[in-house]
């Protein structure tokens, strides 16, 4: 049987035992995104982690904008290092890498920090963009993978 609970500010939460973390869904600038939040077995049952844990999101929720801004600063030259000449006449800006970028999912640390996903809206050939936010809501790092 599934171990879940429900939260106010999380939502609906399911235990995955294998990878043992929360698994859920929320929205991040408007978009669904699947929610993963790294905390122990028994979190329902602890107030400070899912107080930590619901600040986190609910900031995330009002800053998304701003981190994708920040992501698209920081990735701006990359971008414009892959960018196809045919595709993409235009040079890009972070407003255009703004735009193509979307929130995909968002993994909680117990710490308050987070990694966001984005899609890449083909700027990276397809592969997934990271970002880190820490506990305070600064985008401390982005990149690509996969």
């Amino acid at each position: 049987m599934a171990l879940t609970f429900d939260d106010p500010v999380l939502g609906e939460l399911t235990y995955d035992h294998e990878f043992e973390w929360w698994d859920g869904q929320t929205d991040l600038g408007g978009h669904p995104a699947e929610l993963r939040v790294q905390a122990e077995r028994d979190c329902p049952s602890d107030p400070a982690a899912r107080r930590i844990l619901g600040a986190a999101l609910t900031r995330l929720r009002e800053t998304e904008g701003r981190v994708r801004a920040a992501v698209a600063t920081r990735l701006l030259d990359l971008a414009e290092d892959w960018r196809d000449d045919e595709d993409d006449p235009e040079p890009l800006t972070v407003a255009s890498v703004m735009a193509r970028i979307v929130p995909t999912s968002v993994e909680l640390s117990p710490d308050g920090g987070a990694t966001l996903y984005y899609a890449d809206g083909e700027l990276f050939a397809g592969h997934l963009i990271l970002a880190g936010v820490d506990a305070s809501g600064h985008v401390t790092s982005a990149g690509i993978a996969g």
